[in-house]
């Protein structure tokens, strides 16, 4: 499992709130993609007991490997700021 920080079967040690966000075409995917089941982004959300409800987003955000075009980077970094801001602002209460 080259490159990842996190192995399944770790998530139910992370005591912590966690939110987590993926993108329909992103390399670490949900069950819908043909990724073995360590990468499953919806286990990962499942098996983290604070998890908030898994976020798909549209498109590739996330790992951004395909050039931007026009303003769509920064209208999606603002779009996944806003998540982060808010869920921030609600944990941290």
């Amino acid at each position: 499992m080259a490159g990842s920080g996190l192995v399944l079967s770790g998530c139910r040690e992370i005591r912590k709130t966690h939110i987590l966000t993926l993108s329909f075409d992103d390399g670490f995917r949900t069950s819908f993609s043909k990724l073995p089941k360590y990468m499953n982004g919806m286990d990962y959300s499942k098996n983290i007991p604070n998890a908030r409800p898994l976020i798909i987003l549209p498109g590739e955000r996330g790992h951004y490997l395909t050039p931007a075009l026009g303003a769509e980077r920064a209208s999606e970094l603002f779009e996944v700021s806003q998540l982060a801001y808010s869920f921030f602002e609600e944990v941290l209460k």
